[in-house]
């Protein structure tokens, strides 16, 4: 792993900061074996629990609950244009290069389940058609 930082570093001509790194090691991996590898890559933070562009760092057993965010960061951003009177264009325009943006970065990293496919869906449906039920008001 070192090598390949090294490598990295070497080809595209950008340092890995280290001090902001963190590393997230497996439950069998001794504490011991955990140190040494420390050691040799330079990097002191154990991590895990937190969140890399909105998206948790690591996944628990639900990734419904995991991409939640995603959703509501949608319904916030049309939330907002329910009761305007936007004409059919507008409201095309407000979906694809807003709402329909948000979850691109992550469904690009991520296989989404079908469930939120669905809630994002569901919620896109509610504005185009006008309906204002469930939507978080910014």
């Amino acid at each position: 792993m070192a090598k390949i930082l090294a490598d990295y570093e070497s080809i595209s001509g950008q340092k890995v900061n280290l001090q902001k790194s963190s590393i997230i090691f497996g439950m069998r991996i001794g504490h011991q074996r955990k140190r040494v590898i420390q050691g040799i890559l330079g990097i002191d933070k154990v991590g895990g629990g937190g969140k890399y562009l909105g998206l948790p760092e690591q996944f628990g057993r639900s990734k419904s609950e995991a991409f939640k965010g995603v959703v509501s960061r949608v319904k916030e951003n049309i939330g907002g244009w329910y009761n305007k009177f936007l004409s059919t264009a507008g409201k095309e325009v407000l979906s694809k290069s807003i709402a329909q943006s948000k979850p691109v970065c992550s469904m690009s990293c991520f296989l989404f389940p079908k469930q939120v496919c669905e809630e994002i869906n569901s919620a896109l449906s509610e504005f185009w058609w006008g309906k204002n039920d469930n939507v978080i008001e910014p």
